[in-house]
């Protein structure tokens, strides 16, 4: 997948040589999912940790780097709203921005938000259900700190 910002090619980074550690078992397909209203991406059923290169202008690098890590409650990616658009905007001020794609829980890519109501509830249930894949995610935020490190 190559986007482009500013005339500058995005590059896609697996973190990982086959499947990351932890997950080799999971069968599932990733899915994006576009808001009609909005035409804003999710992600579901993430399995293959990425990166996301934003690169600045050259003429007004900044020398810096950050990683930005979308949200949305281990459940889904806010790709657009808290991923994409903010790489864009630090990497015209001169940054380099790594959007991190990682690991979140399985979801029916029929109706991923069937259940959530119930689960926010009782927020310690809700937690529990991420006791799995939380430490996954946590590593993936390593792979992708040490490949930017490793690459600065």
């Amino acid at each position: 997948m190559m986007n482009t910002v500013k005339g500058y090619a995005q590059e896609v980074i697996k973190l990982y040589n086959g499947k990351a550690p932890g997950s080799e078992q999971w069968k599932w397909e990733e899915k994006t999912l576009t808001d009609p209203s909005t035409g804003n991406r999710t992600v579901i059923n993430v399995s293959d940790p990425t990166l996301t290169v934003y690169r600045p202008n050259p003429a007004h690098n900044n020398g810096s780097a950050v990683i930005i890590c979308p949200g949305g409650a281990f459940h889904v990616l806010d790709m657009d709203n808290e991923g994409y658009r903010v790489a864009k905007i630090l990497a015209e001020k001169g940054f380099t921005a790594f959007v991190l794609k990682y690991r979140i829980l399985q979801l029916d890519p029929k109706d991923p938000f069937a259940g959530m109501e119930e689960k926010m509830k009782d927020f310690k249930k809700f937690v529990s259900v991420m006791d799995a894949d939380v430490p996954l995610a946590i590593g993936d935020g390593k792979a992708a700190m040490a490949f930017v490190k490793d690459h600065a």
